[in-house]
């Protein structure tokens, strides 16, 4: 049975895809970067400088499946799914058959982790990143109708899919709330070491459940893997989490109590108050730039985002 993983190509010719061989890339804020990429497995994108030699490949230099029942569309054997951000950004999509070696420009290439293109001042990569990666992962992972178990055809979009049958299916999108619990005193957070993610302490988060609230589930969250009471959570905004299909909903709340502390479901291996001086002193290690969660503890930090009024 063939295994797939996916590419999305963003370049500004539609053929071929410029992939970097050598070297460190500048920073992402860097105005060399052109909006052209090679996202492979929703796990790293290889960004070209304008004004450094790199390898051209055309499509067919690619290991591509003919994949005309994923997709439903296909150009000369290649399967696309294209579509524009702006004016200056076009994404293409391409099933590649990952029991086929893939071409040494690409192996050598400079490696981006995804998350680090969300730290970009550029909202329109950053957009257009998080959508052709959620698009792979979509794609990737939803080959056949959750209800009728038929293989699905994506259209030239990646918007929606279809069976023989004619069955349509939406990406479903997972929202989940992540967000700072602030001691009672206001000047001190709560961060969690993740039993599966022990390197670092980042903010409480899981995912929305049936006939949940955005705050019922961080209320839930927050007593469930740390044991706390908290009030009122308020709403800060958003981020899309493409390699989970997770649409990131930011909240705050001040804690009612702050302890002791118990690990009900098992999830969370460590949790601790944490003053503005033990960030700054780099006490701990935590959430790498690029995350709302990294934003919210950076928020905190330097006071942008404060404990909200006790209810």
């Amino acid at each position: 049975m063939v295994q797939f993983s996916h590419c999305a190509i963003l370049s500004d010719a539609p053929q071929q895809a410029a992939l970097l061989c050598a070297g460190t890339p500048p920073a992402i804020d860097d105005p060399r970067w052109q909006h052209r990429g090679v996202v492979t497995d929703g796990d790293h994108v290889w960004m070209v400088p304008s004004d450094r030699p790199v390898a051209q490949l055309t499509v067919a230099d690619l290991p591509i499946v003919d994949a005309q029942s994923t997709y439903g569309a296909t150009t000369s054997g290649i399967a696309f799914v294209q579509f524009a951000t702006d004016p200056a950004t076009v994404v293409w999509t391409c099933a590649v058959d990952s029991t086929r070696p893939l071409p040494a420009a690409l192996a050598t290439a400079t490696a981006v982790p995804v998350r680090s293109l969300f730290t970009a001042a550029d909202s329109g990569l950053v957009s257009a990143i998080a959508r052709a990666v959620g698009q792979v992962t979509t794609v990737r992972r939803q080959l056949f109708h959750p209800r009728t178990g038929e293989e699905l055809r994506w259209d030239g979009t990646g918007s929606v899919a279809v069976t023989a049958a004619g069955v349509g299916y939406y990406p479903r999108i997972n929202p989940a709330v992540i967000g700072l619990v602030f001691h009672p005193d206001g000047n001190h957070i709560l961060l969690a070491k993740h039993a599966r993610r022990a390197s670092y302490f980042s903010t409480i988060a899981g995912f929305v459940e049936q006939g949940e609230t955005v705050e019922q589930a961080f209320v839930r969250e927050v007593a469930e893997e740390v044991g706390l009471v908290i009030g009122s959570p308020q709403y800060l905004g958003s981020q899309p989490w493409p390699m989970t299909n997770s649409l990131m909903l930011a909240m705050r709340a001040r804690a009612v109590t702050t302890g002791p502390m118990h690990f009900a479901d098992g999830e969370i291996a460590a949790a601790q108050w944490v003053s503005r001086d033990m960030l700054r002193d780099a006490v701990l290690p935590i959430a790498a730039p690029g995350s709302v969660a990294r934003t919210m503890i950076d928020g905190f930090q330097d006071g942008t985002i404060t404990a909200p009024a006790v209810d």
